[in-house]
Parts: structure tokens; sequence; C-alpha cells
């Protein structure tokens, strides 16, 4: 089952879901979804230092940032909000409790791994080094984006987008994945965000990645909801 199609499965059990799941089960979940995000935006962090470029949401936010005078964790924040709010008067349906959960999570972990490996990684480092980098960075958000998923309690409100652009006009989820990330990627750069090898990447090898990773991910959530929410 593809991601968008899990995602639709569970906006269609939600209303079950809230009735069935206690409020410890929910508790452990929403847990998991901020430990998706910690990895997650780790990997991002990874794909922004090396300046080889950023993932295309993280180029709009760079750019938006940079227009604003504002930290790129920080316009990554009210860029997520501002869906979010928009997505609760267009697609309700589609925000579950996680989807707030990452509106107020995703942008701080970006300033804070910023701010913790600055000196770590940059643009003068060995190129070699810089790319190993940015794959490590792939993998990791990869695998923070197939543990969000699992968790099975919302999603970011951007990752969101795709699947409504989908659902609402008949495209595969493939097509208006890709139409976004271009779009984002474009504007993004035209604004002052960074582009480049890293945002091909991320393009192109984020999405087969998490999908591999899914089982393994399906089992840690599992594994954490037998332990912690079902004693």
């Amino acid at each position: 089952m593809s991601a968008v199609d899990q995602y639709d499965e569970a906006v269609k059990r939600s209303g079950r879901l809230k009735a069935r799941r206690t409020t410890r089960e929910w508790v452990v979940r929403l847990l998991v979804m901020v430990m998706a995000l910690s990895i997650g935006q780790f990997g991002v962090t990874l794909f922004i230092l090396p300046a080889l470029g950023a993932d295309p949401y993280t180029a709009f936010a760079q750019g938006v940032a940079g227009k604003l005078a504002i930290s790129v964790g920080s316009a990554h924040a009210s860029l997520t909000v501002l869906i979010m709010v928009a997505l609760w008067f267009i697609a309700r349906k589609y925000v579950l409790p996680g989807t707030v959960v990452c509106s107020f999570f995703a942008g701080p972990f970006i300033d804070v791994y910023h701010w913790l490996l600055a000196g770590c990684i940059g643009p003068a480092s060995p190129i070699w080094l810089r790319i190993v980098v940015v794959v490590v960075g792939t993998v990791l958000i990869a695998a923070g984006y197939a543990l969000l998923i699992k968790a099975k309690s919302g999603l970011g409100a951007a990752d969101l987008l795709p699947i409504i652009i989908s659902d609402r006009y008949c495209f595969q989820y493939r097509w208006a994945k890709m139409g976004l990330d271009v779009f984002l990627a474009v504007t993004g750069s035209l604004l002052g965000g960074v582009i480049g090898i890293g945002t091909v990447i991320a393009v192109f090898l984020v999405g087969p990645v998490a999908q591999a990773l899914f089982p393994l991910m399906d089992r840690v959530v599992r594994m954490a909801v037998r332990r912690f929410a079902r004693r």
C-alpha cells in the first residue's frame, strides 16, 4: 500500500480510531511522531549545512527566511502553521492530531540541530564529506517520514498537500508530489533558497528509501504500543 493510500485509510478510520484508542495509546503514538520528526528534521539539517541544495520544501523555507530576515526553522514553522490553518478550513478531514504536533515541533528541531552542527560541516568542507552528509540526510529524512506514516496519527501540513491534490484533482500521487516539489524548488530558488544536487537526491530517493523502511518502522510502532500503551 502506498503512502497516500495508507494516509487515506487513516483518514477514513479517524473517527473509529478516536473512539477505540485509549488516551495512553494516543500519547505513545504522538511521542513516536515527535521521535520521527526529530529524525527527519536532523536529516533536513544535514541537507542544509553542506550547501549542496536543500529538499524542495526547505529550499522554499530558506527563501522565505532570507526575505523576512528570520531563521530557517522559524520560516519552516510559520509556513507549516499557515498551511495547517488553511487546511482546517478547506480540507479539515485530513487534519489529525499529529498534524498539530508536526506544526509545533518541526521548525524548532531544525534550529536546534543547526545550532549544534553549524561548526562541523559547511561549504568549506571536503566535497566527499558534503556528499556523504547529504546521502545520510536522505536516509534520515526517509526514516523519519516512514515512522511518521506508520504512527498513523497524522502527517505534517506540507506532507498533506500532494495527498490532497491527488485526491481532489485525480492526479496520481507521484505526479502531484513531483509537481509540488518542482514548484517549491523553483520558487524557493527565486527567493534565494539553495537548490542543487541535494535537491535532486531528495526528490528521487526519499520516497523509495521510505518505502523500503515501512516494514521496519511498522514493527517499531507496534512494539512501542505493546510495550507502553497496552499494559
